[in-house]
């Protein structure tokens, strides 16, 4: 399988349909490509710094765990 990882670190599948991982250092706000349909198990799972996410209508499934940890959201 290969993965995209876009500018500010986060990983996709090939097609960008699922969100795969964000990095811990993940801050500020992050705005979710309307390519995504999915998030997956613990993909933003202690992003401690990260305090806003924008969830495109395109996102039907978010997974167990997505958004664990992450403190200031």
């Amino acid at each position: 399988m290969f993965y995209i990882v876009d500018d500010s670190g986060v990983k996709f599948s090939e097609d960008k349909s699922q969100l795969i991982r964000a990095p811990f250092e993940l801050s500020g706000t992050y705005i979710i490509p309307d390519t995504v349909k999915e998030i997956s198990s613990c993909a933003f799972s202690s992003c401690k710094e990260l305090k806003e996410i924008v969830i495109p209508e395109s996102v039907t499934t978010i997974k167990n765990n997505a958004f664990s940890g992450c403190t200031k959201l």
